[in-house]
């Protein structure tokens, strides 16, 4: 198996694995969950992150061209620096914390997966030549992905400050995507 078919199964990995990290950062702020597995998720996600910096570093390595300054470098550049600070605030509080309290409280290290996930996903190529859908079917499902989703992160525990119906939370969640202010 040659180089660049390595990096791309990493990156494909990558990937996988940071959408893995933000459905699980999502668990982890809207459940209350135990310190001991609070404290594994810790560890995913800085192993996520560490393979994304890995990931970043081989586009760079197994190119062929010369390093140029372009978009897609600026934007690896101002991503790497970000995560960087949000590991330092990270363990700053960590540290500060007597290494001993529980994780659930420090978000810029959820902050950081999602900034890895999003990184991550505006380097694949994704091939939307072959489609389904009709654009119009397309953008009506967005719609209605959206809308789901929003109302099952509203029904969460940890989201509101007392228990929601599904239908309030569907409405919430479509007032929101549809921008009609209704709730």
């Amino acid at each position: 198996m040659n180089a660049a078919t390595r990096y791309r199964l990493l990156n494909n990995f990558t990937i996988l694995i940071s959408v893995i990290g933000v459905a699980i950062a999502l668990l982890d702020s809207g459940f209350t969950l135990p310190t001991w597995l609070q404290q594994v998720f810790h560890i995913f996600y800085l192993v996520i992150i560490f393979l994304s910096f890995m990931v970043t570093a081989g586009r760079y390595i197994y190119t062929k061209k010369p390093l140029t300054l372009n978009k897609v470098a600026v934007f690896d550049a101002l991503t790497s620096i970000a995560i960087i600070i949000l590991l330092t605030a990270h363990f700053t509080d960590l540290v500060r914390s007597g290494l001993s309290a529980a994780v659930d409280g420090f978000v810029a290290i959820k902050i950081a997966v999602f900034v890895t996930f999003v990184r991550e996903l505006s380097d694949h190529n994704f091939n939307l030549n072959r489609t389904f859908l009709h654009p119009a079917q397309f953008f009506i499902l967005s719609f209605l992905v959206v809308v789901l989703v929003g109302a099952l992160l509203l029904m969460m525990p940890n989201a509101t400050t007392q228990p929601l119906s599904f239908v309030d939370a569907l409405f919430t969640a479509t007032s929101a995507v549809c921008v009609t202010g209704l709730s």
